[in-house]
């Protein structure tokens, strides 16, 4: 067991053991009693002892009743990167007593060994008992007299699941002694060490305005106004650091200090949170966030766009049929191909539909791009049918060239926000819900922070903290239109070809450039080449005028000129306007309309914790011979499943000639409820009721009931019955939604209508067709595989282990299958995009195989299956000696700590030296490295490093 605390995982408990037998028709028997060794000092070698062969030093257990046997293992604890201790199987022998006596012929002395015992019961091994350890100490003639004849021994230190450390102790008069400024370094308490008073200062961690001060020289501790006085039986003084008992310990830092000389640990435990949990609390939320803002070099391209002459291929296919009570049936067909094609993309579509047995449409489509990456001048070239966006949507076909950013924009930069609150406060910012950054207010209560900005609503909060224990909190809203281009941007696209629906030639381009941070400008043109008098040349002008409130206005002689307001509040308020005045112009304006003014207010309130809301709209339009009007306003209650909302629908059309009018009350109630099944998901029931209120009549009732099964199947219930026309229908409506394919299926008593969707692609890596439930045309997929990279080429040969126990994530919501040895197929990805991948460890793999980036990024290729191929290599150790050098000679130094860090992802593994001065290290990650000696251990000893660092691969 383990327990859950601020955000954080405590460490595991010992485990406890039982067994249940499936196979007997009868209670569980009951396990016997573990086999537990007994409590063991420390064993001790005396030089005269082995040199008289007086062999004293024994392992003794408790019997187990009716045992045939035992079976003794002993393991040498080996620091692991990856494990934090690695056992390394040294004796494994069968005995007949409880007892075991030590040779010294394969125990080292300053060595860490574990071992455990299991007992044979009627010819079957038990389980092994827990590991107990030994740890070796040298004789008493090789001690440093100069250490008071204490005993060097390596403990771990362990507090919650945050630290867990090798430290250097000392053994003495049966206590142990602890390093105090290491101890106060891990936790991260601070202090104040001065080297040549030898003296200690800093705040009792828990006790408020409680200051100690250590002095080694006069042996003493000052508590507040409690001076303790100590001696030689107290304090170990080291040339590293400073060692105390745990009773002092526990005095300075505040905290319960529990050491185990049985399994060689030293426990800490608070009732408070430190400082430093709290830290790596919000560090941790943080990382969340920062790894979705991850820079590209915290993802390197490993995988770059790769052109080819012809490759990949895509086919996607849709049909439908509809089948109406006395009439001739109707389908409807559609195919298309895509590929790459002399480095770009092609894509080809024909679409048929028949009637009474007669083809009444057929047409074909085709479009191929050429795409050119990571250039700001001039990103495709287009040629086919093509959708040109300007004044007016308009399909032509012909030729398009842009600059125009292939992937997207999403981000639109990172921005600098300056705030003022009260002095000395703590701020947590949180964008869009996710924490991304802590900020502290000044005496003069200023602070600032930096937040990337994305299109569309960024809701940000600021939860302030005092230290008194004040709380606020703060709200803004901020709006990027689409529309609004980056500082210093400048697009364009230009579109020339004939018209579909009439063989016209159109020209129709824009450029458009970002002046500031929250103003852009857009210039085009519409012109119709055989009618320029209803073309027409417009600007547009986008500004971010608040936080939250976007203006936009649109200046287009011969067609029509438009401002629009939107502003969002902190609230989730919005209020949005508009006003067009329009011109004749039979192509930009074909409706004839004159003015036309649009606006909507939404108002959402929080009702005893429940989300209420009322939203308005209205439009009028006022044409050349008639007007429009139109006006609604709904109010919405969600209260535990249930969301009940009535709307009221006026419509008001008069033409002078004649009018009519409408007016509606919609009453609606639907409930989700869920299901504590496997099978069922998304319950949902729905009723509508709709009264005519300018007759006072009822007018329609519906009543709908739906539900996911097994994740795959939409069902759908619908009955209506329209109470003017006296009609009433029942349909059913049933989506399959498999891996392969999609199905829909509408049935009612006089239509039944039946549709399917998907795409068979060839995975041209694997050599075969991958099937899938939506179309592929113009998008990209990607093929992982991971393997054991033997002979160390980056390429899969045959013969290497697969790896299939891997996982990645991805940023994009594309599907995600793994398929056979392994591999994972990635759909529905964007073409000509950038995608960044971070590994999973499933902790199923060999532990000691290690890719060597974790993290990377590649460019999707259009209507193909890019291949992307991770090679895990074997980890690798890494050894050594300290010596303190004089004139005279060379003494090992124990207890140093070596720092070594992986120079591209700055990771650290912490590693102490031994008795004899030597370190070692293995598991560890492919990659280049350096290590050195801990810093400010080196300025503590006054000593030099030489080599200052040693770099290695």
């Amino acid at each position: 067991m383990r327990s859950y605390h601020d955000h954080l995982w405590s460490n595991y408990t010992d485990p406890y053991y039982f067994k249940i037998d499936l196979s007997k028709k009868e209670s569980p028997e009951k396990v016997f009693n573990l086999v537990l060794p007994q409590y063991l000092s420390n064993i001790e070698f005396k030089s005269d002892t082995l040199q008289n062969g007086k062999i004293e030093d024994k392992l003794m257990w408790n019997s187990v009743d009716a045992a045939d046997t035992y079976e003794l293992v002993i393991d040498e604890v080996r620091s692991s990167a990856i494990f934090g201790d690695e056992y390394v199987n040294i004796l494994s022998k069968e005995v007949s007593d409880t007892t075991f006596r030590l040779s010294p012929n394969f125990l080292d002395k300053s060595k860490i060994y574990s071992w455990k015992i299991r007992a044979k019961i009627s010819g079957e091994w038990k389980r092994f008992s827990q590991n107990k350890f030994i740890n070796i100490r040298g004789s008493t003639s090789d001690v440093d007299q100069k250490s008071n004849n204490h005993e060097e021994i390596f403990m771990r230190l362990k507090f919650s699941n945050i630290i867990n450390e090798m430290v250097v102790a000392a053994y003495k008069n049966d206590k142990v002694f602890l390093p105090i400024i290491e101890m106060l370094s891990l936790l991260q308490l601070n202090h104040k060490l001065d080297n040549e008073d030898k003296i200690i200062s800093g705040e009792v961690f828990g006790v408020t305005d409680l200051k100690y001060l250590l002095s080694i020289k006069d042996k003493k501790l000052i508590l507040g106004d409690e001076t303790i006085q100590l001696s030689d039986k107290d304090i170990i003084e080291t040339d590293l650091d400073y060692l105390l008992t745990a009773d002092i310990l526990e005095k300075i830092i505040g905290m319960k200090v529990a050491t185990d000389m049985r399994d060689l640990t030293v426990k800490l435990t608070s009732d408070l949170t430190l400082p430093m949990q709290q830290r790596l609390a919000n560090e941790k939320k943080l990382g969340l966030y920062k790894n979705n803002l991850a820079s590209n070099n915290d993802y390197p391209l490993m995988f770059n766009r790769k052109r080819n002459l012809i490759s990949g291929g895509f086919l996607d296919y849709s049909a439908t049929s509809n089948y109406v009570i006395n009439q001739s049936p109707f389908y409807s067909f559609q195919i298309g191909a895509g590929a790459e094609l002399f480095g770009g993309d092609i894509q080809i579509f024909n679409q048929q539909s028949l009637f009474e047995n007669k083809a009444t449409y057929n047409q074909t489509y085709y479009k191929w791009r050429y795409a050119f990456l990571n250039n700001d001048y001039l990103s495709s070239v287009t040629l086919g049918n093509i959708n040109s966006v300007g004044l007016q949507s308009f399909d032509f076909k012909g030729i398009q060239i842009t600059n125009e950013p292939l992937e997207a924009r999403r981000n639109y930069g990172k921005h600098k926000i300056e705030e003022t609150t009260e002095p000395n406060r703590e701020i947590e910012i949180y964008q869009n819900g996710q924490l991304i950054d802590i900020a502290h207010s000044g005496a003069d209560g200023n602070y600032n922070f930096t937040i990337p900005f994305d299109y569309g609503t960024t809701s940000l909060e600021l939860r302030e903290y005092g230290p008194n224990g004040e709380f606020s909190v703060e709200r803004k809203m901020y709006q990027i239109p689409i529309e609004q281009v980056p500082k210093g941007r400048f697009d364009y696209s230009f579109n020339f070809g004939k018209l579909e629906y009439n063989n016209e030639n159109i020209f129709n381009g824009y450029s458009a450039y970002g002046i500031n941070k929250w103003l852009s400008t857009k210039i085009g043109t519409n012109i119709f080449t055989s009618d320029f008098g209803n073309s027409s040349f417009y600007s547009n002008t986008t500004a971010r005028i608040f936080d939250g409130t976007i203006l936009d206005l649109t200046l287009a002689p011969n067609a029509f000129h438009e401002l629009s307001l939107n502003s969002i509040f902190s609230d989730l308020a919005s209020i949005n306007f508009g006003a067009k005045l329009y011109e004749e112009n039979i192509k930009l304006n074909p409706s004839n309309i004159k003015s036309e003014l649009e606006g909507s207010v939404f108002l959402p309130f929080n009702l005893s914790n429940n989300m209420m809301s009322l939203m308005l709209r209205g439009r009028h339009t006022e044409f050349s011979i008639s007007r429009r009007d139109d006006f609604s306003i709904r109010a919405y209650y969600n209260f535990n499943s249930f969301s009940p909302s009535l709307e009221f629908d006026y419509y008001n059309f008069d033409n002078k000639v004649s009018k009519f009018k409408s007016a509606f009350l919609n009453f609606r109630l639907g409930y989700s409820f869920y299901f504590p099944s496997t099978v069922f998901s998304g319950n949902i029931v729905d009723a509508r009721f709709i009264y005519d209120a300018m007759n006072k009549k009822s007018q329609s009732i519906n009543f709908s009931a739906s539900t996911t099964i097994l994740k795959k199947f939409r069902v759908q219930l619908t009955h209506q019955t329209n109470f003017r026309s006296s009609h009433s229908d029942t349909q059913l409506r049933i989506v399959f939604d498999l891996p392969f394919l999609r199905s829909n299926t509408t049935m009612s008593k006089s239509v039944v209508t039946q549709s399917i969707i998907g795409s068979v692609n060839y995975n041209q890596h694997l050599e075969e067709l991958n099937f899938y439930n939506r179309g592929m045309i113009g998008r990209s997929a990607a093929s992982f595989k991971f393997f054991v990279d033997e002979n160390m080429n980056d390429i899969y040969d045959d013969g290497e282990n697969l790896i299939p126990d891997m996982d990645i994530q991805i940023n994009s919501i594309g599907s995600k299958r793994r398929v056979d040895e392994g591999d994972i197929i990635i759909n529905d990805l964007e073409s000509y995009s950038k995608y960044d991948v971070k590994l999973v460890d499933k902790h199923s793999k060999n532990p000691l195989w290690f890719p060597y980036n974790k993290k990377f990024s590649f460019i999707s290729d259009p209507h193909q299956y890019k291949e992307i191929q991770i090679p895990f290599y074997e980890a690798a150790e890494v050894s050594g000696t300290v010596l303190k050098k004089s004139d005279q000679n060379s003494v090992p130094v124990a207890g140093l700590t070596l720092i070594l860090e992986n120079t591209k992802t700055k990771e650290i593994t912490k590693i102490k030296t031994m008795s004899d001065g030597s370190y070692y290290q293995y598991g560890i990650e492919p990659g280049n490295y350096k290590i050195f000696i801990d810093e400010t251990q080196l300025e503590r000893i006054k000593l030099k490093s030489y080599p200052e660092k040693i770099e290695t691969k």
